[in-house]
């Protein structure tokens, strides 16, 4: 499974965890996830994940975004990811991860944030 694929099957972990959706509660916003130069959105409505717009976008619009090569969203997504590759915020502060946009929204639902990027992990573990 290619890591757009693992990343446009969010949707199915995270809207069928009630434990998440909950976290996520508060959390209405288009979050875009940067593969590379390649953009997906996640249209979010309190929690649940209404939609992802796959690539290509024409001209892709989210509130905010989070960017990396595709080697590093590779590790991350390992079943088992190596230290230090294992959360968002070290890999903002190794400087191998970007945000960008309005950051608000996402700080104040970090915990939602980082397990809608984390899904794609138990989806290798299924692959």
């Amino acid at each position: 499974m290619s890591l757009l694929q693992r990343l446009l099957a969010v949707p199915d972990v995270i809207n069928q965890s009630p434990e998440i959706r909950r976290q996520g509660r508060h959390l209405s916003a288009d979050m875009g996830v940067v593969i590379n130069e390649t953009m997906a959105v996640f249209h979010i409505v309190k929690g649940y994940i209404q939609a992802v717009s796959p690539p290509p976008l024409v001209m892709p619009s989210c509130d905010f975004s989070i960017a990396a090569r595709a080697e590093t969203w590779q590790e991350f997504w390992q079943l088992g990811p190596p230290p230090r590759r294992h959360d968002i915020m070290g890999l903002l502060r190794a400087g191998d991860v970007t945000f960008s946009g309005n950051l608000q929204p996402m700080m104040a639902n970090l915990f939602y944030v980082k397990a809608v990027l984390e899904a794609p992990r138990q989806l290798a573990a299924s692959s």
